[in-house]
């Protein structure tokens, strides 16, 4: 009688991964988002806590339970995780190459097909000489050699021509390439650089001021209270909104400055070879411009009224990691919050 295999440990992966799993579920339940696939995966990131852009965004609008709106998370998911509008878009190009390539391939086959038919020629009548007069060798030689040169002209005429118009075809896909990758590091709403992108910016950001001792400081802003703006007057001002912030913004910094949507209502910029003073200044700006703008809904000409926003700015110190960066701003921004919103807190 055999005796009972061994049993064998849990992997602490799979422990690991089975604890996020419970907490996704509990947070699902908790805050009332249907567990489908792209809530779940939202909910599992954030109990990994491997994303701090991600969790930042999520707890700007978890309170004790209350249930988080679908479009919410929905945004978060889109903001943070998702890269399928990119990689959908890389695989079709990619398929119209394959295609491109196979006809070039198809074109230079056929050419080479060309070349052995005529080699093929030339040798029968090389290996009729010694069976006919040198004159008649020559004469059939010579005729032979100006049909396959007539020929083959014709042929390359054509192969030139088809791998000219492959040529601009693949350039075509080329610079469609190069805009779909441009275009998955712009936020589609506000047009202004995406998370990916300013973090792309962060990252070379810290190491020159880590290699170089370049000043440079970074801000957080959150739209006051905009919550209530979404519930009272529906998404579409909700948009407006964001998308005229994001102009003032735009409007408000200078040429290596970089402003971007962070997830949300919450917006970054980050500013290199600026001192704390001068950073403070540009955003204390854009805040009074922003405050100042009377929103009015033009479908029906109700008044928003003014809107406000708050922001929360620090320097960023030699031996930040992006992660130290983002929680100081990110304390700032609630500090400022806390203190009655509408206002810039800052540090060193």
């Amino acid at each position: 009688m055999s005796e009972p295999a061994p049993s064998v440990p849990p992997q602490p992966e799979m422990a690991e991964a089975e604890v996020y799993a419970a907490q996704a579920l509990d947070l699902a339940v908790r805050y009332r988002t249907p567990p489908i696939p792209r809530n779940f995966e939202v909910w599992y990131t954030y109990a990994t806590r491997q994303n701090s852009a991600l969790n930042t965004s999520l707890e700007r609008v978890m309170e004790d339970g209350t249930p988080i709106e679908s479009w919410w998370i929905e945004q978060v998911y889109n903001d943070f995780l998702s890269p399928k509008g990119l990689n959908d878009g890389v695989a079709k190009i990619s398929r119209r190459m394959d295609t491109e390539l196979g006809g070039i391939l198809t074109h230079l086959q056929n050419g080479m097909k060309g070349n052995s038919k005529a080699v093929a020629a030339i040798r029968q009548v090389q290996s009729r000489v010694g069976q006919a007069t040198d004159k008649q060798v020559i004469a059939e030689l010579g005729s032979l050699l100006n049909e396959i040169g007539s020929q083959q002209l014709k042929e390359a005429r054509r192969l030139g021509q088809s791998l000219n118009e492959a040529r601009n075809e693949l350039a075509d896909m080329q610079a469609e390439l190069e805009e779909l990758r441009s275009q998955a590091f712009i936020d589609h709403l506000t047009q202004l650089p995406n998370r990916r992108r300013l973090e792309a910016e962060l990252a070379k950001a810290l190491e020159r001021v880590q290699t170089a001792g370049e000043q440079s400081c970074f801000a957080l802003a959150d739209i006051d209270k905009f919550k209530g703006i979404n519930d009272t007057w529906g998404h579409a001002v909700g948009d407006m909104i964001l998308m005229k912030f994001a102009q003032i913004l735009r409007d408000g910094v200078k040429g290596k400055d970089v402003p971007a949507r962070f997830g949300g209502e919450e917006f970054a910029l980050l500013m290199p070879d600026t001192s704390l003073n001068d950073g403070r200044a540009v955003v204390e700006q854009v805040r009074k411009t922003f405050g100042a703008r009377w929103f009015v809904v033009q479908q029906t000409g109700q008044e928003v009224g003014h809107v406000t926003i708050s922001f929360g700015v620090t320097r960023i110190r030699p031996d930040d990691t992006m992660e130290t960066l983002l929680k100081r701003a990110d304390e700032y921004l609630y500090a400022a919050k806390e203190n009655g919103r509408d206002q810039v807190w800052s540090s060193e």
